[in-house]
């Protein structure tokens, strides 16, 4: 059986003209394509509230709103106090904390972090990214190397 080469934009399109000509019933059109009845409704009601194939595209996943979202004002705060006396999260939010203002230090971090305020060390560890890019495109091979050279001098005795 060859292999569907029919984009999804494609398929779409077919699917609202079949149902427009009635070629089946939406149950059938479904099995059809592959796709269930709720998906089938859906295109078509997005065909018809677009008027045009405009509204078979694909639409963006990313929320419309964050309703849990620390406000800006709180940020503001957070950010202020760093940029003041240079603390990490967990004295920010002692200091939130007494003004009124209840944020998890983790939360403090995200803000810090998403604005540029914390930046990793030389000395923090190492992470697959960092690695020299062969190591990284054979990482099973320079993992096994690293076992070996570990076992010959006997610190560790279980591979990673």
């Amino acid at each position: 059986m060859p292999w569907k080469t029919e984009s999804v934009m494609e398929q779409r399109l077919s699917f609202v003209i079949a149902a427009r000509n009635q070629e089946a019933n939406l149950s059938e059109l479904s099995r059809r394509y592959g796709v269930s009845r709720q998906t089938g409704h859906k295109w078509l009601k997005r065909y018809h509230t677009a008027g045009s194939i405009e509204g078979l595209k694909e639409r963006s996943r990313r929320p419309q709103h964050s309703p849990r979202r620390t406000n800006a004002k709180a940020e503001q705060q957070v950010l202020a106090i760093r940029d003041e006396k240079g603390w990490g999260a967990d004295k920010i939010q002692y200091v939130v904390a007494k003004a009124g203002l209840e944020l998890p230090a983790i939360t403090i971090h995200r803000i810090l972090k998403r604005n540029g305020r914390i930046k990793r060390r030389a000395g923090d560890g190492w992470r697959r990214d960092d690695l020299p890019a062969t190591a990284a495109m054979n990482w099973p091979r320079w993992i096994s190397k690293v076992t070996t050279t570990w076992r010959a001098v006997g610190s560790v005795t279980r591979s990673l």
